[in-house]
């Protein structure tokens, strides 16, 4: 199917009339690196990080002549709303991004002089897939299949006891039923609640891509969103 509406937070553009040219143009991620310069010596130590860089996209697009001037105050309220937002598009019902929009201030200005323009993106490295956002209930130990390159998931977990997903455990204590933990912000929380103190653990677990094994010990479940991604 060819791509031509992208989707911002559930909204498209299809409804302020724009469209895209072509297909959206992302790079590739790159691996974060240190570099240290040691003096009297040739060249730099190199060091990897296990994260990416955040990686630029462009979407080339145009308001349709006849539309432009009915849909340009929206399609720029539209626009400019800040922060990371989830990017979508149509023809693509498996995957999404979170992105900023750069140039919002410009497009304004360039939509209202020239039909075309640009939409320039600053994008989480990762390609979030939806399957990943399917909670997966379990009431004991298990094993389950990652398909992408890894994830950074959210736990509900009930009860008190302690929670291992691949060698990395997360022991709960003093919770009175249930609680949240998103590995990805290391946060502990039930609603608008901090639980922090409920939680102790060293190194909060990743989803592998693979084979994942989960060990529960006391909790009597946890409930698992992966939100597992390629890159």
């Amino acid at each position: 199917m060819i791509t031509k509406y992208f989707v911002l937070d559930g909204e498209s553009s299809a409804q302020y009339g724009i469209q895209m040219q072509a297909p959206p143009v992302f790079e590739a991620p790159r691996q974060k690196i240190t570099k240290v310069s040691v003096p009297a010596r040739n060249g730099d130590l190199v060091f990897y990080e296990d994260a990416f860089e955040n990686i630029k996209g462009t979407l080339k697009c145009f308001i349709l002549k006849e539309q432009s001037f009915d849909y340009l105050a929206d399609a720029n309220r539209w626009l400019m709303k800040t922060g990371y937002r989830k990017l979508s598009f149509d023809g693509d019902d498996e995957s999404y991004r979170l992105a900023v929009i750069t140039n919002a201030g410009q497009c304004a200005v360039r939509m209202y002089y020239l039909d075309p323009f640009e939409i320039e993106l600053d994008c989480k490295p990762q390609k979030y897939l939806l399957s990943g956002e399917i909670p997966m209930l379990f009431t004991s130990s298990g094993v389950f299949d990652c398909p992408a390159y890894e994830g950074i998931p959210l736990l509900k977990i009930t009860g008190n006891g302690t929670v291992t997903l691949n060698g990395k455990t997360i022991t709960i204590s003093g919770s009175s039923d249930w609680l949240m933990v998103d590995c990805e912000i290391q946060d502990a929380y039930k609603g608008t609640t901090n639980l922090n103190g409920k939680i102790s653990c060293d190194e909060f677990p990743k989803v592998v891509s693979g084979e994942n094994t989960l060990v529960l010990s006391g909790v009597t479940s946890v409930e698992i969103t992966p939100r597992w991604y390629t890159v």
